[in-house]
């Protein structure tokens, strides 16, 4: 353990509420979670769960088959909106921070972030909370 994992685990939970924040603030039907440095986007697809959800947090699984069965061309896209906005993930939807990641990173990878899930809604790529 130690200090570079202590920094590491702090940075991935600054990390993912700066980019929960982003779909908060744009009513997206999704949300970020992960331990320690991970995160990992979830962008809930089905619409009838999406009208039954008051708020985001109503969203929220941990049934693996709901939060890996994202359709691919959902994840194309979204890869496509950070790579184009300068942030590449790990796999998929997630990725890991490091302790290298300064504040600094972290505010311009939430800067992508909001940018991407712009182009995610003007696609109509994702939904949104009525």
């Amino acid at each position: 353990s130690g200090e570079p994992t202590r920094r590491a685990s702090e940075q991935g939970e600054r990390l993912r509420s700066a980019f929960d924040a982003v779909l908060e603030r744009r009513g997206v039907a999704g949300y970020v979670y992960g331990i320690s440095s991970t995160f990992h986007i979830y962008f809930e697809t089905d619409e009838e769960a999406v009208r039954r959800a008051a708020r985001r947090r109503d969203l929220e699984t941990t049934d693996p088959d709901r939060l890996k069965g994202m359709p691919g061309s959902l994840i194309d896209a979204y890869q496509r909106q950070i790579r184009h906005h300068g942030l590449d993930n790990m796999s998929s939807t997630g990725g890991v921070v490091s302790s290298e990641h300064t504040d600094e990173d972290l505010e311009e990878a939430a800067a992508a972030f909001d940018r991407s899930i712009s182009g995610l809604l003007d696609q109509g790529q994702v939904l949104t909370l009525e």
